[in-house]
């Protein structure tokens, strides 16, 4: 499967999963001293869903950025130069 097509996966599909968990877990029968307080736990559970989904999506952007700026150090190590790092994502390429 192409890179594009599991980023597009990956930012569409769980939105819509919190979205139907969310719907699940407001129609689920509770015993009656948790029946009164449904709504506070479907905001916990979607919140805490919602929560890791932008925590996932931050390492994965995180990730992404980061295996792209040092692809072309090869190229730039045949040509005598040396690569480090710079500022949070950048790389600083220096002749010898």
């Amino acid at each position: 499967m192409p890179a594009r097509v599991k980023i597009i996966l990956l930012l569409t599909l769980p939105p819509l999963l919190l979205c139907a968990g969310a719907v699940i877990l407001s129609r689920i029968p509770l015993p009656y001293p948790l029946n009164q307080h449904r709504d506070l736990f479907t905001a916990i559970g979607f919140g805490l869903l919602g929560l890791a989904y932008l925590v996932g999506l931050t390492v994965l952007l995180f990730r992404l950025v980061l295996n792209q700026s040092h692809q072309v150090d090869p190229a730039f190590t045949e040509l005598g130069l040396t690569a480090k790092s710079h500022a949070l994502f950048g790389r600083q390429y220096q002749g010898t």
